[in-house]
């Protein structure tokens, strides 16, 4: 990228501009002849809030114009009004102007400084502010311009290249420079600051997880795993008395299984022999009702047997109907003739009652017999449901007893297995957490860049080399004071004249370095890099020294090298030292002769009627 033109107009104003070229630009001339202006013109059309100084010769003069053109040709513009904060307005080809911002703002392409950046590969850069907050701030445009664009005061500072390094500016100044060497910015300072916080979390929960491992495990894991031993041996001794226990169990019940069954015969023969001795008892008592029968039969003979021999004492006897006497010749039959067949009954009967208690004394012994044995059978069957009542609960009370045992042991090591694994979790979280611990950053550990700085040391001396700089090696630059060191003398420490050529050899050498990384604008603006004495300085009485001098031969040096090592690039020079004659063709070139009636009188035409002879001299 280079700038084609700066042109700055007015209503009524003939337009007053500049057109460069690639290579060298030199714009040479007497002291207030608008150099430092044009210069201010540059800042301010690249952000910076306050325009140009006025000038007697700037009156009415309010619009600046400065084109810039990238190496392929292709353009854009910028315009802005030359008054405070005036908003810049962008012109593209094929494209409705733009409204840019002038403040910075991280990410935002529609503002002046993200725009100028993107085209340099360097937006959304991020550089170290602070160290210990690992603060960040963005690279704007105003950061870069430092090392681009370098006005007659910067030039001869005594203070960095970089910056004043006033309000903790220094390490953003050099991670500016780190940045622009590596390509490499800071953003990953927010990642380390967020991991620097959750550092502190991480001790927390370090310092917690330590606490909860005392509280809950004042004895470690030992302890644990100890008392699990020992409930597990105890485990298998009862699950072995166990499994003796079920196979007595088992055996029991097999051997049971036959007392089932002798008890179901016992009950079947049990049932049977109650229901024979039932049925036999009920014999008696039908036998016994018929013993009876027979023995009132029997009774009832007696009485007729008796009867008629009473009858044969008496001669009348009275009418059983009337109760008249009947008289004895008029019976049919004798009284006593009815005794031979009541003693034939009876004899029947006598001998059915004997038979009868023959018969009831086999019976009564039957049943008596039969008593017996079922007395006998519920004895067997009492003896044997006691049998499989006792010894089926013992073995059962046994084995669900040992059982309950294993249950209460599996119980409390799955209890002390969880603890010990909870035990587990909570050491390997410690490991983990003090793993993460002593992987975070205990601070931001800028990246070395000293391969880089060497090589920009060597561009910048062998600058200072082309140059004629005397006693020039070697060139270092001490990342501490951010500064040149010249054979071990730091760069302050010259005369106004070196340092102005040691700060021109700095920004010169890092676009040497840095253009074909396409990480710098490829241009860049020297106000006064030769004079470092000017007429302002004489009108306060000050003196040059020798020290603040630069050799001729120097100068020309200067000038031959610029003019011909830089064609792809652009060197813009402001200054009043002429360069040789010989070389003014090969520059782009511009002569102030702040003289009305020779060349060009100035960057402004002058003012009509004011005697510039006796003009007091200002500062630029």
């Amino acid at each position: 990228m280079i700038i084609r033109s700066l042109t700055v107009s007015g209503e009524n104003k003939v337009s007053s501009a500049l057109f460069f070229e690639r290579g060298a630009n030199i714009v040479v001339g007497a002291s207030d002849t608008g150099k430092s202006y044009v210069v201010q013109c540059i800042k301010f059309i690249l952000g910076a809030e306050e325009p140009p100084k006025p000038i007697d010769e700037s009156a009415g003069y309010t619009t600046l114009t400065v084109q810039f053109e990238h190496d392929d040709g292709s353009g854009f513009t910028l315009t802005r009004e030359l008054s405070e904060k005036a908003p810049i307005f962008l012109y593209e080809p094929g494209c409705s102007p733009r409204k840019l911002k002038t403040k910075h703002q991280f990410g935002d392409l529609n503002n002046l400084s993200n725009y100028f950046l993107d085209k340099i590969s360097l937006s959304d850069k991020k550089l170290l502010q602070g160290k210990e907050k690992l603060t960040t701030t963005s690279l704007s445009l105003r950061n870069l311009e430092k090392v681009f664009v370098i006005d007659e005061t910067r030039i001869v500072a005594e203070y960095s290249p970089l910056g004043t390094g006033q309000n903790n500016e220094a390490t953003s100044e050099l991670s500016l420079l780190r940045t622009l060497l590596t390509g490499v910015d800071d953003s990953e300072v927010a990642s380390i600051k967020k991991d620097l916080a959750s550092k502190s979390t991480l001790k927390q929960k370090v310092s917690t997880v330590e606490y909860l491992l005392e509280r809950l495990y004042p004895e470690g894991r030992v302890p644990l795993e100890t008392e699990i031993d020992e409930l597990e041996e105890n485990l298998e001794a009862q699950e072995t008395l166990l499994e003796l226990r079920e196979r007595e169990l088992k055996a029991l019940i097999s051997e049971n299984d036959h007392l089932l069954n002798f008890k179901q015969s016992i009950s079947i023969n049990l049932s049977a022999a109650v229901e024979t001795l039932a049925e036999n008892q009920g014999l008696m008592d039908r036998l016994v009702a018929l013993q009876g029968k027979y023995r009132s039969d029997a009774e009832r003979l007696l009485g007729i047997s008796e009867a008629s021999g009473l009858l044969e004492l008496y001669e009348e006897v009275l009418c059983p109907t009337c109760g008249s006497k009947v008289p004895h010749e008029h019976l049919e039959n004798s009284p006593t003739d009815i005794l031979p067949a009541v003693e034939a009954e009876r004899a029947k009967i006598d001998f059915h009652l004997n038979e009868l208690t023959v018969a009831l004394a086999d019976l009564g012994n039957t049943i008596s017999t039969e008593q017996t044995s079922i007395n006998s059978l519920k004895d067997i069957l009492f003896n044997v449901e006691q049998k499989l009542s006792m010894s089926f609960t013992d073995v059962l009370d046994a084995v669900n007893g040992i059982r309950d045992n294993c249950n209460e042991l599996k119980r409390k090591i799955l209890a002390l297995r969880h603890k010990a694994s909870s035990f587990d979790e909570l050491a390997h979280e410690l490991d983990l957490l003090k793993e993460k611990l002593d992987e975070k950053q205990d601070d931001y550990a800028i990246p070395d860049f000293d391969s880089e700085i060497k090589q920009l040391s060597a561009a910048v001396e062998s600058v200072l080399a082309r140059w004629d700089f005397p006693n020039h090696k070697p060139t270092e630059f001490d990342t501490k004071k951010r500064d040149l060191v010249i054979a071990g003398k730091r760069r302050p420490h010259f005369g106004k004249g070196y340092r102005a050529i040691g700060f021109s050899s700095f920004v010169i050498g890092l676009m040497q370095h840095l253009a074909p990384l396409g990480r710098h604008p490829g241009f860049v603006i020297l106000d006064s890099p030769l004079t470092t004495y000017k007429q302002a300085d004489q009108d306060r009485g000050e003196e040059q020294s020798e020290a603040d001098k630069i050799a001729g031969d120097m100068v020309y040096s200067f000038y031959s090298d610029v003019a011909e090592n830089y064609k792809d690039r652009q060197i813009i020079i402001f200054d009043n030292q002429e360069p040789d004659v010989s070389l003014i063709p090969s520059v782009t070139y511009y002569h102030f002769s702040k003289n009305r009636n020779m060349g060009r009188f100035g960057f402004f035409p002058p003012v009509d009627g004011k005697d510039y002879s006796q003009a007091k001299r200002e500062s630029r």
